[in-house]
């Protein structure tokens, strides 16, 4: 791996968990202090916000740090995340968590794009513009949810969490809505910081799907970004969308890993 992918990736690392992070601006969210790891945790049974993310724990002292950062959630029966990569992927840490009752929730392709290489816009059906109102966010956050098919009680907790922080204006967070006939259809997120923008919550509703609608809604997350002086764009990806990214210059350079542990799960097991 070269200097240039190493720092690229660690880019893609950092933007990642710094838009998790930002979360903490909701409150039924913490950042919870650590040496070893960053951890956001929540009281709700719900493992989106419940994280552990870049851990690097001493080899000979990997269970008890282990122990202690995923204790907090199971002490509770909170179900949470544990997410390794793209930067660092330890086997040890891996066989310690399933020892633990954690199973691997996905992977997702941790890609970048140099915006100077950036697309000129697709044509497509739909109009996008960028979140600035209420009204506007409420359209945004029930799309989003529609379009990841939530469950109700995680539908009502998006939609809280995201009209409860601060989005837009000089806040790193902005929000993309696209429409098509006037019925809101598609939305993605970016979260700036240091140059780099990081694509998140990009998802179509599955009727709307295969239109051109997803690269559109991209690209003007993108171009925003870049007229804001972004020079990099980095997301995960799921394996659906890998060709999606692809088609529009992504490159991937590394997987990040997510696994997850449920006191559900743990109850089947028993």
């Amino acid at each position: 791996m070269s200097a240039t992918d190493l720092e690229t990736l660690q880019a893609i690392e950092k933007n990642g968990v710094a838009h998790t992070v930002y979360w903490c601006h909701w409150p039924k969210m913490k950042l919870a202090e650590s040496p070893y790891a960053v951890v956001t945790e929540s009281e709700l049974p719900c493992p989106f916000f419940n994280n552990v993310f870049s851990a690097n724990a001493p080899t000979a002292e990997a269970e008890t740090v282990i122990d202690d950062l995923i204790g907090r959630f199971r002490s509770q029966n909170l179900p949470c995340f544990w997410w390794s990569g793209p930067v660092n992927h330890d086997e040890q840490t891996t066989r310690i968590l399933e020892t633990r009752g954690f199973s691997k929730a996905f992977e997702a392709a941790a890609m970048a794009l140099n915006l100077k290489d950036l697309l000129a816009s697709n044509p497509s059906p739909a109009e996008t513009l960028e979140v600035t109102s209420r009204s506007q966010l409420a359209d945004w956050t029930r799309t989003c949810t529609a379009a990841f098919e939530f469950d109700n009680n995680l539908s009502l907790w998006w939609h809280d969490l995201f009209t409860s922080i601060p989005h837009g204006g000089s806040s790193p967070l902005r929000h993309y809505l696209a429409w098509v006939d006037g019925e809101p259809v598609a939305t993605a997120s970016a979260f700036v910081e240091g140059g780099v923008v990081g694509l998140a919550s990009v998802g179509v509703r599955p009727e709307y799907r295969r239109r051109g609608i997803g690269s559109a809604i991209t690209l003007a997350a993108l171009n925003n970004a870049r007229k804001l002086g972004c020079r990099l764009g980095v997301l995960f990806s799921s394996t659906m969308a890998e060709s999606m990214y692809k088609g529009l210059g992504f490159r991937q350079y590394g997987t990040g890993h997510c696994y997850s542990w449920s006191p559900e799960e743990t109850g089947q097991q028993a």
